[in-house]
């Protein structure tokens, strides 16, 4: 394990830290905390990056073929972390003279792993088809046997033929572990379209940085806008905020999920305050059922019951998935001991947690 560090001294700057896992011959997993400005959200899946090491062979995402974007195999020359020099693999008959490019850490990912694809495909499914030397998004057109699909390239109307072989399930790269990003099946392409009085959730970035989700019920809409009316307690009358929102900005409002009981100082959880639902930081366990929080991003710290929390989840390929909290108990502890600015020790004491962490 390697410990590294980057103090900006600058007092205008953000200052950040870091620690580096070295988990393979190829590859580091980089934890990442940045102390003032948290350009990432705090969990554990969104603060994971990879750096890759010479000769990994991994993925690159490419924009110029297709809108959707295309992913090309290529390997790695060199890079510093944030930017990487690849060589694009052009099949049999490549040669030294093969695609050399300098592209962003944004724009790779690492192999997916191989998943079976559905036996039941029906025209309609949405997969990931290898054409022109890269994997692109495509809708299967029609079933013509078992191994056999007629399909086309999503935004475009030209049909052809191709091999099972040649299909793959798409799956998402999110804080170091593979998702599927829509499941092969016909059911989850089809985008939600909301009907009026159904009860959602809205994002709203106007109250703190990290967001907020607000209770609404759907009043219109044409599927990619909608006309919402905000639930604001029992208070509430015919004057209750209307506003008209993206698609984007809602989503099914969550499962219930049971809080865990072993809550301690550093997880991170959403709170419920001023009718909508905050990232908080739990700075204190006062009993059973009440803690004392602070929002992302705030220092004030108030009291709250475990009724008026809830665990985070997030909507993905039409499921929800529980984000974890490990990650936010490390740095949590991390920044308490930043508070004596002693740099070095907490580094030191990031190692040590780690380690008991693992």
């Amino acid at each position: 394990m390697t410990i590294q560090t980057s103090l900006d001294r600058n007092l205008k700057s953000p200052i950040r830290y870091s620690a580096s896992l070295r988990c393979s011959a190829f590859d580091e997993i980089v934890l990442q905390k940045t102390i003032l400005f948290p350009a990432l959200e705090f969990g554990a899946e969104n603060i994971v990056i990879v750096r890759y090491k010479k000769g990994r062979i991994v993925e690159v995402l490419s924009k110029n073929e297709v809108p959707s974007g295309s992913w090309h195999c290529a390997e790695i020359i060199c890079g510093n972390g944030h930017n990487y020099t690849v060589r694009y693999e052009m099949g049999p008959a490549a040669t030294d003279e093969a695609i050399v490019e300098r592209v962003s850490r944004k724009s790779i990912s690492p192999c997916p792993p191989p998943v079976k694809l559905s036996e039941n495909c029906v025209p309609g499914d949405v997969a990931e088809v290898f054409q022109n030397f890269s994997w692109k998004m495509a809708t299967v057109s029609k079933v013509l046997g078992r191994n056999c699909f007629l399909v086309r390239l999503l935004g475009s109307s030209h049909e052809f033929k191709v091999s099972k072989v040649d299909l793959r399930v798409r799956q998402s790269w999110q804080g170091g572990k593979w998702f599927p990003a829509l499941e092969f099946g016909a059911e989850n392409i089809v985008i939600v379209r909301y009907k009026k009085g159904r009860i959602v959730e809205v994002l709203s970035k106007n109250e703190v940085p990290s967001g907020s989700w607000h209770c609404a019920e759907i009043i219109c809409g044409n599927g990619h806008n909608y006309t919402v009316r905000y639930e604001m307690g029992p208070a509430a009358t015919d004057e209750a905020i209307v506003e008209r929102v993206s698609r984007k900005s809602i989503s099914p409002c969550p499962p219930p999920v049971k809080l865990s009981e072993n809550c301690v100082p550093g997880d991170v959880a959403e709170v419920f305050q001023n009718f909508s639902w905050k990232m908080a930081t739990v700075s204190k366990v006062l009993g059973r059922n009440c803690f004392l929080v602070r929002l992302l991003g705030s220092s004030h710290e108030f009291k709250v019951s475990k009724v008026d929390l809830r665990v985070r989840q997030s909507w993905q390929g039409g499921k929800w998935f529980m984000i974890g909290k490990s990650s936010a108990k490390i740095f949590f502890l991390f920044s308490a001991v930043l508070k004596f600015q002693q740099p070095f020790i907490a580094l030191l004491f990031l190692q040590i947690v780690i380690k008991l962490t693992s």
